[in-house]
């Protein structure tokens, strides 16, 4: 289409110049009414390509933009994952150090108690008598035997034995605590 309407303005422009009177002895109204009507035609053809072509590139335009935009929505989903991420791996790091903050204090207590039984173990040891006889009855003390694990209150059937072998505790729940039973009579 664009090529007959180049070689129509250039039959036009002939037409109009000297060229004319070579090719053809007279020029009618006609043929110029013609021309000028094809010429209108050609200029409405280019103002209607030159549209097209503007509209074209408006569209490319919003093509471009919506790839930018996409482009920018991957990228900002990529850095909130990453985010995410990072948030996960600070809350893991946290839980570990709390797991090991909780093993310390695990460990510490396990120590505090052992630290304990063995005190209490050496001032049991300390307060067994070394010479005679004890008699629980007459005591007014919660006493233990060493080799019964069987502690006696005051107040109950006087019991005999020998100093050595004797446990002073302060209360009830301690000689529970060192592994002692309450004796039946």
């Amino acid at each position: 289409m664009m090529k007959r309407g180049i070689f129509l303005l250039g039959v036009l422009a002939c037409l109009l110049t000297d060229c004319a009177a070579s090719t053809a002895p007279t020029t009618t109204k006609a043929d110029l009414r013609a021309a000028r009507a094809t010429s209108t035609s050609l200029a409405a053809a280019q103002t209607k390509a030159d549209r097209t072509s503007m509209s074209l590139h408006k569209v490319d335009a919003a093509l471009a933009s919506q790839q930018s935009d996409r482009a920018a929505a991957a990228s900002k989903a990529k850095a909130v994952a990453e985010s995410k991420a990072a948030v996960a791996a600070a809350a893991k790091a946290s839980a570990a150090a709390k797991a090991s903050a909780a093993s310390a204090q695990a460990a510490a207590a396990q120590a505090k108690a052992a630290s304990t039984r063995r005190a209490q173990a050496a001032a049991a040891t300390k307060r067994r008598s070394t010479a005679g006889k004890v008699t629980t009855g007459t005591q007014g003390k919660i006493i233990g035997n060493v080799n019964s694990k069987i502690y006696h209150v005051p107040g109950q059937a006087g019991y005999h034995m020998n100093a050595a072998n004797a446990v002073y505790f302060n209360s009830e729940a301690a000689a529970q605590a060192a592994g002692y039973r309450k004796a039946k009579r």
